[in-house]
């Protein structure tokens, strides 16, 4: 089957010339240029979509399907450039018709219907020509559990990562054998194993770290992926292979689908509004085909639906079934004691009132506190740290203290450097609390 050949005139006619000439009326003074104009851009970017897209299309069968989603694409193309062209038409402009009682605020409704217009069909056809390629391309797609095809494709690239590992033992396997009678004879043994010139004198090429050939890393990491592949594949053989089962509840009945790779739910009516709403959050999605809500078989959407199905869902229950374990209490070790709720914690008004002690945590952390424990003694943590002051003239100091506890004891420590240097000694509000490490 021969690949057609579209070309711009094929494309002309779709957008009549009135239609066109029509959109400019009100805008231009040479709408029938402007029509013309119109009329060549809408052929030109469906002739140059058309070449793009063919390239995809190697074989007969995907000629076919380009042919058939083409078809498709330029039809909704043409509407929505019709509807373009129509919202267009109603546009004026005071260059054209004149100022003197324009209608200013019903210009500006008919401009903004037509943008939106414009906007629609540029992103229509950015999503038709995605999904052209991507059903051009079903190699390039994930290989999805429930597909149909998933063992074939699974299969053919694992057949593909062996050959390609075999010919990458093969290549470093002749590069050594025809080392000692120099370059030229490896090259030759490479040409010999389908390698083109290029590619063979890149090979005998030393990397950074001298080695020629293929590199052990990547015969490592296709022979990795060929494991995992086979793993893979095994694991969709079982999936296939396991009968589909049914739970009944309270209020829906639960279909797990291994082969399906689906988890079903099917209620007698339509759910209620924060069903639907938990459903969704989890993954799940109605299906008109098949008249259920379907998501993704893994435990959590297996949970979801069994408890959905049960019908025991409290009022602001999480969905989740992990948002609502236990949460287990971090072990208190001798180096992390946390002293919130033990020690009394001040703030910047409760501190002393002629010298305000402030707290700073470690350098890009945020404020938190203090855990480091330095010394326990009759099984009371004590806190080793720095304060930091500066004098009144100018000078900056530094005192080490130890606490039983977190060193929120602000009075206690401005009332110590009082007494040391006086009222008169030191600069008010220049101390600084922080943790000193050994």
């Amino acid at each position: 089957m021969q690949e057609k050949e579209m070309k711009p005139e094929d494309f002309i006619e779709d957008v009549p010339l009135a239609n066109a000439t029509a959109a400019h009326a009100g805008t231009s003074h040479v709408p029938d240029e402007r029509g013309r104009q119109e009329r060549e851009g809408y052929a030109r970017t469906l002739a140059a979509d058309w070449e793009n897209l063919s390239r995809y299309a190697g074989t007969d069968d995907k000629r076919a399907t380009l042919a058939e989603a083409f078809a498709r694409y330029r039809n909704g193309y043409r509407q929505r450039y019709l509807a373009y062209l129509t919202a267009r038409s109603l546009c004026l402009s005071t260059m054209v018709t004149g100022p003197s009682n324009f209608p200013t605020a019903r210009n500006r409704k008919r401009s903004d219907a037509a943008d939106k217009r414009t906007s629609e069909l540029i992103e229509y056809r950015e999503r038709a020509l995605e999904s052209i390629r991507k059903e051009l391309q079903p190699e390039l797609q994930p290989i999805m559990k429930g597909d149909a095809d998933a063992a074939e494709r699974l299969q053919q690239k694992i057949a593909h990562a062996e050959a390609q590992q075999e010919r990458m033992r093969k290549a470093n396997a002749a590069i050594r054998k025809a080392a000692k009678a120099g370059s030229e004879a490896q090259v030759a043994a490479l040409i010999s194993l389908e390698f083109s010139e290029g590619v063979a004198r890149e090979l005998i090429k030393p990397d950074f770290a001298g080695r020629v050939g293929f590199a052990d890393y990547q015969l490592k990491n296709n022979g990795a992926e060929i494991r995992r592949l086979k793993s893979r594949l095994a694991e969709v053989e079982r999936a296939k292979s396991e009968q589909p089962t049914e739970l009944e509840g309270e209020r829906a009945r639960v279909e797990d689908c291994p082969a399906d790779n689906r988890v079903r739910l099917r209620f007698p009516g339509k759910p209620p509004a924060d069903v639907r709403q938990r459903l969704k959050r989890s993954g799940f999605r109605w299906a008109p085909s098949l008249g259920c809500w379907q998501a993704y078989r893994n435990h959590g959407a297996i949970e979801v639906a069994k408890r959905e199905a049960r019908g025991r869902v409290q009022q602001g229950q999480p969905h989740n079934p992990r948002e609502h374990r236990p949460r287990v209490p971090k072990p208190q070790h001798h180096d992390q004691v946390s002293l919130r709720g033990h020690v009394p914690q001040r703030t910047r008004q409760e501190v002393h009132p002629l010298l305000q002690v402030r707290r700073r945590g470690l350098r890009g952390e945020r404020r938190r506190p203090l855990r480091e424990v330095h010394m326990i003694i009759e099984g009371v943590p004590y806190y080793r740290f720095a304060v930091r002051f500066t004098l009144a003239d100018g000078r900056r100091r530094r005192r080490y203290y130890w606490s039983p506890g977190f060193p929120w004891v602000y009075d206690e420590v401005g009332q110590s450097l009082l007494n040391e240097f006086g009222l008169e000694g030191i600069k008010p509000h220049s101390c600084t609390i922080r943790e000193a490490f050994k």
